[in-house]
Protein backbone atom coordinates (compact mmCIF):
# COMPACT_ATOMS: atom_id res chain seq x y z
CA UNK A 1 0.00 0.00 0.00
CA UNK A 2 2.93 2.30 0.85
CA UNK A 3 4.42 1.76 -2.39
CA UNK A 4 0.92 2.67 -4.56
CA UNK A 5 0.67 5.94 -2.31
CA UNK A 6 4.61 6.73 -3.15
CA UNK A 7 3.66 6.15 -6.72
CA UNK A 8 0.48 8.58 -7.02
CA UNK A 9 2.63 11.12 -5.29
CA UNK A 10 5.54 11.14 -8.01
CA UNK A 11 3.18 11.71 -10.87
CA UNK A 12 4.43 15.04 -12.33
CA UNK A 13 1.94 17.69 -11.52
CA UNK A 14 -0.74 15.15 -9.67
CA UNK A 15 -0.59 16.70 -6.14
CA UNK A 16 -2.92 13.96 -4.21
CA UNK A 17 -5.07 15.62 -1.65
CA UNK A 18 -3.77 18.37 0.94
CA UNK A 19 -0.03 17.87 -1.04
CA UNK A 20 0.51 19.68 -3.54
CA UNK A 21 2.03 19.00 -7.14
CA UNK A 22 4.37 20.69 -9.45
CA UNK A 23 3.85 21.44 -12.87
CA UNK A 24 0.90 20.68 -15.50
CA UNK A 25 1.69 18.57 -18.67
CA UNK A 26 -0.83 19.13 -21.69
CA UNK A 27 -1.10 20.55 -24.58
CA UNK A 28 -1.29 24.84 -23.42
CA UNK A 29 -3.89 27.03 -24.37
CA UNK A 30 -5.69 30.30 -23.50
CA UNK A 31 -8.55 29.57 -21.09
CA UNK A 32 -11.70 30.41 -23.11
CA UNK A 33 -15.42 30.57 -21.23
CA UNK A 34 -16.40 27.13 -22.34
CA UNK A 35 -20.57 26.57 -21.85
CA UNK A 36 -20.22 23.01 -21.10
CA UNK A 37 -17.82 23.50 -17.94
CA UNK A 38 -20.72 23.40 -14.91
CA UNK A 39 -21.03 26.23 -12.33
CA UNK A 40 -18.31 24.17 -10.33
CA UNK A 41 -16.11 22.40 -10.97
CA UNK A 42 -12.67 20.84 -9.45
CA UNK A 43 -9.46 21.56 -11.27
CA UNK A 44 -6.04 21.44 -11.04
CA UNK A 45 -4.67 24.86 -10.97
CA UNK A 46 -1.28 25.52 -11.08
CA UNK A 47 1.03 28.85 -9.80
CA UNK A 48 4.30 29.92 -9.92
CA UNK A 49 5.73 29.67 -13.20
CA UNK A 50 9.01 29.63 -12.35
CA UNK A 51 8.96 27.14 -9.75
CA UNK A 52 5.25 25.18 -10.52
CA UNK A 53 3.22 24.60 -7.29
CA UNK A 54 -0.32 22.68 -8.38
CA UNK A 55 -3.30 21.95 -6.07
CA UNK A 56 -6.81 20.93 -6.46
CA UNK A 57 -9.61 23.86 -6.12
CA UNK A 58 -12.67 24.59 -6.71
CA UNK A 59 -13.75 26.73 -9.89
CA UNK A 60 -16.70 28.62 -10.45
CA UNK A 61 -18.38 29.77 -13.80
CA UNK A 62 -20.82 32.81 -12.87
CA UNK A 63 -21.96 35.00 -16.25
CA UNK A 64 -19.17 33.17 -18.31
CA UNK A 65 -16.57 33.75 -16.44
CA UNK A 66 -14.24 31.42 -14.27
CA UNK A 67 -13.80 32.74 -10.47
CA UNK A 68 -11.71 31.62 -7.52
CA UNK A 69 -12.80 31.77 -3.61
CA UNK A 70 -9.31 31.12 -1.73
CA UNK A 71 -8.84 31.25 1.91
CA UNK A 72 -6.79 33.90 2.66
CA UNK A 73 -3.78 31.63 4.41
CA UNK A 74 -3.50 29.52 1.03
CA UNK A 75 -0.17 29.60 -0.09
CA UNK A 76 -1.09 29.21 -3.51
CA UNK A 77 -3.02 32.73 -3.23
CA UNK A 78 0.63 34.19 -2.09
CA UNK A 79 1.77 33.31 -5.45
CA UNK A 80 -1.11 34.79 -7.27
CA UNK A 81 -0.36 37.79 -5.00
CA UNK A 82 3.55 37.97 -6.48
CA UNK A 83 2.73 36.90 -10.13
CA UNK A 84 -1.06 36.33 -11.37
CA UNK A 85 0.05 34.09 -14.03
CA UNK A 86 -2.18 30.44 -13.26
CA UNK A 87 -2.83 27.41 -15.36
CA UNK A 88 -5.71 25.25 -14.92
CA UNK A 89 -6.51 21.40 -16.25
CA UNK A 90 -9.88 20.56 -15.90
CA UNK A 91 -10.28 16.23 -14.74
CA UNK A 92 -11.63 15.29 -18.15
CA UNK A 93 -9.29 17.58 -20.29
CA UNK A 94 -5.69 17.05 -21.34
CA UNK A 95 -5.35 20.40 -22.03
CA UNK A 96 -3.88 23.35 -19.81
CA UNK A 97 -5.02 26.84 -20.25
CA UNK A 98 -3.50 29.73 -19.32
CA UNK A 99 -4.65 33.00 -16.90
CA UNK A 100 -4.00 35.67 -15.31
CA UNK A 101 -5.93 35.83 -11.71
CA UNK A 102 -7.38 39.48 -11.11
CA UNK A 103 -9.26 40.24 -7.49
CA UNK A 104 -12.37 40.44 -8.33
CA UNK A 105 -13.97 44.31 -7.07
CA UNK A 106 -17.81 44.11 -8.95
CA UNK A 107 -20.06 43.97 -6.35
CA UNK A 108 -22.85 41.29 -8.18
CA UNK A 109 -20.18 39.13 -8.13
CA UNK A 110 -18.98 39.55 -4.45
CA UNK A 111 -22.43 39.33 -3.01
CA UNK A 112 -22.42 35.69 -4.12
CA UNK A 113 -19.51 34.83 -1.84
CA UNK A 114 -18.65 35.11 1.70
CA UNK A 115 -18.22 38.87 2.77
CA UNK A 116 -15.07 38.01 4.48
CA UNK A 117 -13.37 36.63 1.57
CA UNK A 118 -11.07 37.44 -1.52
CA UNK A 119 -12.44 36.18 -5.03
CA UNK A 120 -10.37 35.84 -8.10
CA UNK A 121 -11.38 36.20 -11.48
CA UNK A 122 -9.56 34.57 -14.27
CA UNK A 123 -8.77 36.26 -17.65
CA UNK A 124 -7.78 34.55 -20.70
CA UNK A 125 -3.96 34.96 -20.96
Amino acid sequence: MAVIALALLAIPGCGIGPFPGGELHGPQLPLVPDPAVGEVSIVRLETRPDAPYSVHVQLFRIDGDFFLDPAPERRWLRHIDEDPRVRIQFSDDPAVYRAKAQRETRPEILERFDADGVILRLIPD
